[in-house]
C-alpha cells in the first residue's frame, strides 16, 4: 500500500477506536518509509494511540532498555548512534497561581522513550511546586521524539527532560 494510502488508513482506524490497529498501520509506514514528514506524522499517531489504548504501545519486556552510556559503544556504533530528538509535544504550561507567586524554577524527570518515539514511565527527579510538576507530566505524556538508534537501529532509552520555568520580565 502506498504510504499516504496506509496514513490515512491509520487514521481512520485510530478516529474511529481501533488504536492498537491504527498504531501497527503507522508502523508499517514507518518500515516503508522511516524518514521525513509522514514518519513523524506516523510516530504522532503511534504515541496519541498508546495514549488512549496502552495496548497499541510496543511492549517495554520486547524492547531492550540501553542506558546511553557512550564508554560502551565502540566507534563504529557511535557514527549510527543517535539519542532521541523532540518532534513533538507541547511545552508545560505555567499556573497563573504560579506566575503571580513569582515562581521560577526547574523540573528534571527521567522517562523511558521507546522505539516509537513515544514518552513512557516518567519518573520526577527534581521537582518543584506540585501545581506545575502535574502540568510538566501532563505536557510530557504529549510529547513524541525521533527514537534514539544503536547501531542504526531504534532502541528504547532512559532519557533525562529538563524544563526551566521562569518570568519573562519584559
Amino acid at each position: 500500500m502506498e504510504p499516504a494510502a496506509l496514513y490515512q488508513r491509520a487514521q481512520k482506524l485510530s478516529r474511529t477506536g481501533h488504536h492498537v490497529e491504527a498504531a501497527a498501520a503507522a508502523r508499517e509506514l514507518l518500515a516503508q518509509t522511516p524518514d521525513g514528514p509522514i514518519a513523524r506524522d506516523a510516530r504522532i499517531l503511534i504515541c496519541s494511540s498508546g495514549a488512549a489504548d496502552p495496548k497499541a504501545l510496543v511492549p517495554l519486556a520486547k524492547s531492550k532498555v540501553v542506558r546511553q552510556d557512550p564508554s560502551s559503544i565502540d566507534d563504529a556504533e557511535k557514527k549510527t548512534s543517535t539519542r532521541p530528538l523532540k518532534i513533538a509535544g507541547r511545552p508545560p504550561r505555567y499556573t497563573s497561581r504560579a506566575r503571580r507567586a513569582g515562581y521560577e524554577g526547574k523540573i528534571i524527570a527521567e522517562a523511558l522513550i521507546d522505539t516509537d518515539g513515544c514518552v513512557r514511565n516518567i519518573k520526577l527527579l527534581q521537582g518543584g511546586r506540585q501545581d506545575m510538576e502535574k502540568l510538566f507530566q501532563e505536557a510530557l505524556q504529549t510529547w513524541v521524539f525521533q527514537p534514539a538508534t544503536r547501531g542504526g537501529r531504534p532502541v528504547t532509552v532512559y532519557y533525562s527532560l529538563t524544563v526551566d520555568f521562569g518570568i519573562d520580565r519584559d
